[in-house]
């Protein structure tokens, strides 16, 4: 061994420095470092390693060792205890958003009409896909045909004209022009 007899001793004071050096040195790097848990006051106590070594490891009761973001708003906290030890807890954290929907309930995409009163309607969901919806829709009535005329057509005939023409309930020469409104006279 080039470095002579390691014991015990050494290994445990080297540990224990090593923990101090790191927890000076390299702090948690998170936005609430030092937040206490609000129903535990701040304690700051010492921890020995041993009787024959001491190292002093100091632990603030309440502070936050790491908080990690596990869903939409919600993290999970880690905080010290005066002994060291550690204590885990769902905290809601507003900065965790990565897994939240980025959509509003049915918030409308695109609306089409597509027939006459009717229009397709594109919604999006609140976990961003889409759903349509075929709509009865009035400002869609420019689509809707226009009600055609059908002429008055009578159904007899009164008189039918082989010579003249139809000229109100009788027949004219072809020559002449009527004055007549339409009657029931009918051209051949």
């Amino acid at each position: 061994m080039l470095y002579g007899k390691i014991t015990l001793k050494k290994l445990i004071l080297a540990f224990g420095l090593f923990i101090f050096v790191a927890t000076v040195f390299f702090p948690s790097r998170t936005e609430n470092a030092n937040v206490a848990n609000a129903n535990t006051p701040f304690h700051t106590t010492t921890a020995e390693k041993s009787n024959e070594n001491k190292v002093a490891v100091t632990c603030v009761q309440g502070s936050q060792k790491s908080r990690n973001c596990t869903g939409c708003k919600l993290a999970t906290a880690v905080y010290l205890n005066s002994d060291c030890s550690t204590l885990t807890q769902e905290v809601e954290d507003t900065s965790c958003t990565d897994d939240c929907p980025k959509c509003i309930q049915d918030s409308e995409v695109s609306k089409e009409c597509n027939g006459c009163n009717t229009s397709i309607v594109t919604y999006k969901n609140e976990d961003c896909t889409e759903n349509t919806k075929t709509l009865t829709d009035d400002f869609c009535s420019y689509l809707c045909p226009l009600p055609v005329q059908q002429p008055l057509i009578t159904t007899s005939c009164c008189k039918v004209c082989s010579q003249g023409k139809a000229c109100g309930d009788s027949c004219i020469s072809k020559s002449y022009t009527c004055h007549k409104a339409p009657g029931c006279a009918c051209d051949r």
